[in-house]
Order: structure tokens, then C-alpha cells, then sequence
């Protein structure tokens, strides 16, 4: 026989269903010295595996924090030893302590599932990532629960920079996806005062360009097109490709010739397409107390582009500092027209993902 079920017959496995309370899996993949085992009354994967009485298995939810310059950012490279990752470390640590069920071929980088994405350099106080299935002792396994020892021995084995805050158990159908579960995400951004320079009113100037940003609005001119994931649409439409070798000629022209000011807004309408992938909403952003000699500059959003704060704390600041006219700003955030806003983008690491305000989930006690 072809397909799945002629690859099933060739090999040691067989799919049961199970019911784990009065929920029925869609079905597990035994071998079958497994699939010898009584299932029912089975009211977890854990009984279904054979785990013995001491044990459970479980997903968890981790809120995790760290300092972002170790990291090539918070998702697997690839290349973990020349270019260590936050899920990268997280999961190096989980097989290290033999923690995933099925081994390590069930601790793959699909397994873990994060609510957010940072860049390399970005630092995070509040981030919320999803394990696979863990063995854990018995009596950390109820669901809505904090783990303390499993965070403790996760902790043992990350990197300094990397911290467990909370590890939750997660019941068997828990709804956890960043689209879904994610309400709003809050960053904030700390810098210097000293980058504002010494100009009358440049404190007045920052709070009324952060002010500009508040909407439902198209921030097409705050992020980078290829990392937009419209690479196959660009293939399909000439009409698009012709469109994006022209804005890439122009802002390789502006780069080359040193970024000359008066010479950010361009002439080339932006296409219809990036306008609808671009839309965001922003709720805050504002000015807040920080320690001396420091800004802070909070932004909260429903959804963020690739280094959409970084573009936007660049040119707020610019416009601050006298470099970036007001105007030029309001162009770039009407969307009608390409602006280049790169020699403003500021650097990932005063950039702290802050927190993230989680729909409800009655499991779990935030």
C-alpha cells in the first residue's frame, strides 16, 4: 500500500486513539511493545506511554526573561553552536536533562512554540513560550500550577543571561496560539538623553512625534520588504518585482550618496499590496519616568513588524533632534508614497520586549 498507511505497515508503529478524560487524541503514534498497554481509564498521555506512577508528561508554559546580547535573536538559527538562539538554549537544556517524551527527535525546533519574535540583541523581561511534551514528577503536573522545580532545573541548565520566571502546566487542549492568545504586546525602549542633543523643545518635540504613531495606520515605511513574507507574491506579479527593483534602487542611490538630508521622501507610490500587509494598530506611545540621565520610551501595539519600534524610536528621536522633519514623519506614516527611514533606525539594544497581555485563559492565573 502507498502513502501513510503503506509506510505504517513497513514499519514498528501503530496509530491508537485514546481518550484522556472525556477527550479523544486524534491518535498516537505507539511501537508496539506500547501499543501492548491497556489504555483505558487513561487519563493522561503519560499512562497511554507507560510512564511509570511517580511521573506525568505535560506541556508547559514558560514565561521567560533574558539580556538579548548573548543571542542571535529568540527563534532557532539553524546553526546553533556559532549562533546561539533563546529556544535554541531552551531546548538544548530540556534535552540535556532528558526532560522531552520520545526523545530527541520530538524536541525539534516545530516543538516549541513561542507567543513572540525577538531580534538578535533585543532583551526581554516578559516572554511567553510553549514546550512540548515534558516528563515531570507527578505532583507538578495539574494543570495551572507553577512548577518550581522545574523551573529551578531548567535554570540550572540555560545560560546566565537566560531566566525561567514561571513554569505553568498546560491542560491536555489548550488552546496556545500567538495569534489567538496574545491580546497586545508592550515594548519599551531606554536611551540616553543625550541623544536628543542640547536644542530648545526637544522633549516637547519627541512626546508630539510618539503621539503621531497612535492609530490604526500603515507602517509600510517602518520596516524591511524582504522581511515582509511576500517573497512568492513578488514572483508571481511583474508588476510587483518592477516595483520593488525600483524602491531598492532608489534607497541604494540615497545610501550611497551618504544619506543627504531633504532626500528621504520619494516619488514612488507605495503598492497596494504592502498598504494592506502593513497595517497595524498602535495604542501607546508616549514618553515615560526613567532613571537619570535615561528616556524611556514605551510603545503598545496589537501586532509589530519586523524592527517597526526600532524605526519608529529612530526617527521620533530625529525629528527631536532637528535631523528628521515633522513632515517628512507624516509622509512617511500616510503610506502613500515610499520614505527611507534608515540612517534613523535605532540600535536593538536599548530595546526591551516588556510584556504581553495574554487573552483570557481560565488555566492560568497571570
Amino acid at each position: 500500500r502507498a502513502g501513510w498507511e503503506g509506510l505504517l505497515e513497513r514499519s514498528d508503529f501503530e496509530v491508537r486513539l485514546f481518550h484522556f478524560g472525556r477527550v479523544r487524541s486524534h491518535g498516537l503514534l505507539l511501537t508496539s511493545e506500547q501499543a501492548g498497554l491497556d489504555p483505558a481509564g487513561c487519563q493522561d498521555p503519560a499512562e497511554a506511554l507507560g510512564v511509570d506512577e511517580t511521573s506525568a508528561c505535560r506541556r508547559f508554559l514558560l514565561e521567560l526573561g533574558f539580556v538579548g546580547e548573548p543571542f542571535h535573536g529568540s527563534h532557532n538559527t539553524g546553526n546553533e553552536e556559532r549562533c546561539p538562539t533563546v529556544l535554541g538554549e531552551l531546548m538544548r537544556a530540556a534535552q540535556r536533562l532528558e526532560l522531552p517524551v520520545g526523545g530527541q527527535c520530538a524536541n525539534g525546533p516545530a516543538a516549541w512554540s513561542a507567543l513572540s519574535c525577538v531580534d538578535r540583541g533585543v532583551h526581554a523581561r516578559s516572554f511567553w513560550v510553549a514546550t512540548p511534551v515534558l516528563r515531570v514528577p507527578r505532583e507538578e503536573a495539574p494543570p495551572g500550577r507553577h512548577s518550581h522545580g522545574l523551573a529551578a532545573r531548567l535554570m540550572h541548565a540555560l545560560p546566565a543571561e537566560l531566566r525561567v520566571h514561571r513554569a505553568v502546566a498546560m491542560p491536555c487542549t489548550a488552546d496556545f496560539h500567538h495569534g489567538r492568545t496574545v491580546a497586545s504586546r508592550e515594548y519599551r525602549y531606554y536611551l540616553p538623553q543625550e541623544l536628543l542633543g542640547s536644542a530648545e523643545g526637544a522633549e516637547r518635540r519627541l512626546r508630539a512625534a510618539l503621539q503621531r504613531f497612535v492609530g490604526d495606520q500603515c507602517f509600510m515605511n517602518f520596516t524591511e520588504l524582504k522581511k515582509l513574507g511576500l517573497k512568492e507574491q513578488i514572483r508571481r506579479s511583474s508588476a510587483l518585482q518592477q516595483w520593488a527593483a525600483e524602491l531598492s534602487r532608489w534607497r541604494r542611490l540615497r545610501r550611497e550618496a551618504g544619506h543627504r538630508p531633504g532626500t528621504s521622501v520619494s516619488g514612488i507610490q507605495v503598492h497596494p499590496t504592502l498598504v494592506t500587509a502593513t497595517q497595524r494598530t498602535v495604542l501607546r506611545a508616549e514618553l515615560m519616568a526613567a532613571p537619570a540621565e535615561l528616556l524611556c520610551i514605551r510603545v503598545v501595539g496589537c501586532g509589530f513588524l519586523y524592527n517597526m519600534v526600532r524605526y519608529m524610536v529612530g526617527a521620533a528621536a530625529a525629528v527631536a533632534r532637528g535631523s528628521l522633519p515633522m513632515e517628512a514623519l507624516e509622509e512617511a506614516l500616510r503610506g502613500k508614497v515610499c520614505v527611507d527611514l534608515s540612517e534613523h533606525l535605532a540600535p536593538a539594544c536599548g530595546l526591551v520586549l516588556h510584556s504581553q497581555a495574554l487573552r483570557r485563559l481560565p488555566w492560568l492565573a497571570c
